[in-house]
């Protein structure tokens, strides 16, 4: 991940335009980039899949990739990512996923400063994450463990994919900085969700419940066990 600097993509308070867009439709793209006079260059960034997030600096502006995240029943937690393109005049939030509605949610006018607004989208995204370690417990501590083996492997090794997403999200927090005390508390709080679905992940691992992983050589030389 890039990292933006020492002080990070935070900066002084400064109020500036914002716009949301659903989709990424190349057209769309580069229409609110070119009446936001932004670098070409954040249009080719969106049309990019990201697979974890990023912190990008294209001049004078950022280019950044978080997520949010919603329980799944099969597979314990499904990825939304967002797209925001920073300026000192404009932010520009993208769901290129989304079809419909903004990972955002219901969406008003900007009435914040830049930096109080990306804390918020921050604040969103770790609140989502909060959401989807409540169904660990349940779904891997107290579930039915009747079930077939592959299906309950293939829950696991989503586990594992969501402890390494809280991880690069964290590194993500790192590289926006966390200067203010709403954001270092934003920090500490995922830095909790990290310990808790590593924690998780270990446990499960100890449990060798997996019959895949114990029966599968390659599997288990892949993964410890």
């Amino acid at each position: 991940m890039k990292r933006a600097g020492e002080s990070g993509v935070a900066g002084a308070p400064a109020f500036c335009r914002w716009v949301d867009v659903i989709g990424r439709n190349p057209a769309q793209l580069e229409r609110v980039c070119k009446r936001l006079a932004l670098p070409p260059r954040l249009v080719s960034l969106s049309l990019v899949e990201h697979l974890q997030p990023a912190v990008i600096r294209v001049r004078p502006a950022w280019f950044l990739v978080t997520y949010f995240t919603t329980p799944s029943r099969r597979g314990v937690f499904a990825r939304h990512p967002l797209y925001l393109w920073l300026s000192d005049y404009a932010l520009v939030t993208i769901s290129p996923s989304a079809r419909r509605n903004s990972v955002l949610g219901a969406t008003g006018e900007l009435d914040q400063t830049r930096d109080d607004f990306l804390c918020r989208i921050v604040e969103a995204a770790v609140s989502s994450h909060e959401e989807v370690g409540r169904q660990l417990h349940e779904a891997f501590f107290v579930g039915n463990r009747g079930e077939n083996p592959h299906t309950w492997h293939s829950k696991e090794r989503r586990v594992v994919l969501f402890a390494q997403l809280l991880n690069h999200q964290l590194e993500f927090l790192g590289a926006v900085g966390t200067r203010t005390a709403k954001m270092r508390q934003v920090r500490e709080q995922l830095a909790g969700l990290v310990q808790i679905a590593g924690f998780a992940v270990r446990k499960l691992r100890e449990s060798g419940f997996c019959r895949v992983c114990r029966h599968d050589p390659a599997i288990g030389r892949r993964r410890g066990h």
